[in-house]
């Protein structure tokens, strides 16, 4: 989250003893909760906070986490400082796995060079000790999800006067060109 655990958003899923059908969890927090997590996103308000995860066990000792992180929160826009109301939709699909484990090992091809696959699912994260944090795993979608740059409707650099002049090629200025002026020959 934000380099600390809060206690009061932590619900650890003990992943050695996992139910042959997968263990489902659904996170919808207290009034407590909601306003730690405003603090840690760093923004004006939520609304709407639901996380629904699956746990399932991976080949023999890793874990897949599914499910969907859904939030209606409010924002201040970065021009004008009004409220912006906006979703955070987010699908979770991750696989995690103990030290050792052979899925850590990165792929290389004929010629030596690291295979990664873009279009494909991320490579085994690794976990150590027999837990996991299911509210660690929905905050870092949540936030993840969550625009870092909220305009409200309309709102342009313009109005404010702080708009970029373009500039064509032939009126481009060399970024020493003030230094011309402080430039005195004897």
């Amino acid at each position: 989250m934000d380099g600390e655990k809060h206690k009061e958003l932590s619900l650890d899923v003990k992943v050695q003893v996992l139910p042959t059908n997968g263990l489902r969890i659904k996170l919808e927090p207290t009034s407590e909760q909601l306003k730690l997590m405003v603090k840690v996103a760093d923004i004006v308000s939520i609304e709407r906070f639901v996380a629904e995860l699956e746990f399932r066990r991976w080949q023999k000792k890793g874990v897949s986490v599914k499910g969907k992180v859904f939030a209606q929160i409010t924002q201040q826009c970065v021009i004008t400082l009004e409220p912006v109301s906006s979703e955070v939709n987010e699908e979770i699909d991750r696989i995690f796995v103990p030290p050792g484990s052979k899925y850590l090992k990165p792929t290389f091809d004929d010629d030596g060079e690291l295979v990664l696959d873009y279009d494909g699912r991320d490579e085994p994260e690794l976990y150590e000790g027999t837990t996991l944090d299911a509210w660690e795993i929905a905050m870092e979608h949540f936030t993840l999800g969550i625009d870092p740059f909220p305009r409200a409707e309309g709102a342009e650099l313009e109005e404010l006067g702080l708009a970029e002049e373009v500039e064509t090629e032939d009126e481009k200025i060399s970024p020493f060109a003030a230094l011309k002026d402080l430039y005195k020959p004897k």
